[in-house]
């Protein structure tokens, strides 16, 4: 073997190593992401305010009725020091 075909074959070994790194990553993502957001309720607009009024998205965990995520509407943020008296006031 010369030595013009040995760094070709190398080349080709270090490409075909980097997107198969590549395609194994995306693989793990894609399932990782499937696990973390099943089992999960998502409530947006309308419905997430029928239970939290200044709420625009609500997430909860399933078999949990206090959603472990809220996000306000814009303008109807809570201050961190009365964020405890809100939420004892809803749950």
């Amino acid at each position: 073997m010369e030595e013009n075909d040995y760094i070709s074959t190398t080349k080709f070994q270090i490409i075909k190593l980097s997107v198969m790194k590549k395609l194994i990553l995306s693989i793990s993502l894609l399932i990782s992401s499937f696990f973390i957001f099943a089992g999960e309720t998502v409530l947006t607009g309308q419905k997430a305010a029928e239970i939290i009024p200044e709420a625009y998205k609500l997430r909860f965990k399933d078999n949990f009725k206090i959603p472990n995520y809220i996000e306000f509407r814009k303008g109807a943020e809570i201050p961190f020091y009365k964020l405890k008296p809100y939420i004892n006031q809803f749950f």
